[in-house]
């Protein structure tokens, strides 16, 4: 593949750009992404380190297969990065018992058969005790299989960065840093004559 060719630009290389990345790559399509600043910048919505991991999808219940599929990737990606990325910690969610919160959880989890436990305040404060001003309308739902995800962790380079790899590809793609600006990153299958992409 030269510098500029590909079959898919993916243009933001934030978790969810990163993520398409890695999956094109693996699939042996000529992918090339576009980041304005560096893989694992401070400047996006993947900052930080951490984000939740919920199978319950509360905005709407047609995503929980996605956010089942989502985990799967997550366990593939640590494998293929050897790094933990996803914490089974479970996850809690309080607010009015009827509300987008609560009731959005509660319809995604009866609609799939996915375990969760409902609390009253009293019940909550009694699990959790840091919870102790929730109002008596509100109910929390505890979801065993939600977690935390390591999004930073998970689109940032760890120095020293192999040759031929770069954030977000699978070990079977080379990727690197291509063209005349930082910003570019350039993955595919290996090329026939030197193995990876130039840097």
């Amino acid at each position: 593949m030269s510098r500029w060719d590909a079959d898919v630009a993916v243009v933001g290389l934030g978790a969810w750009g990163a993520m398409a990345l890695w999956q094109l790559a693996s699939r042996g399509v000529e992918v090339i992404g576009f980041e304005r600043h560096h893989p694992g910048h401070a400047l996006g919505s993947s900052y930080g380190g951490s984000r939740m991991f919920r199978v319950t999808c509360l905005e709407h219940p047609g995503l929980v297969p996605l956010a089942r599929r989502s985990q799967d990737l997550w366990r593939q990606l640590e494998d293929e990065s050897g790094r933990r990325l996803f914490f089974p910690t479970g996850g809690l969610l309080i607010g009015p018992e009827e509300g987008v919160i609560v009731g959005g959880t509660l319809r995604a989890a009866r609609a799939h058969g996915i375990e969760v436990h409902t609390l009253t305040p009293v019940e909550l404060r009694e699990r959790f005790p840091r919870h102790t001003g929730v109002p008596g309308h509100h109910r929390a739902v505890w979801e065993p299989s939600a977690g935390v995800i390591r999004s930073e962790e998970s689109i940032a380079p760890r120095p020293p960065l192999p040759p031929g790899r770069a954030p977000g590809c699978s070990p079977a793609a080379a990727c690197g840093p291509c063209g005349p600006s930082p910003g570019a990153w350039n993955c595919g299958p290996p090329s026939a004559s030197t193995g990876s992409v130039e840097w």
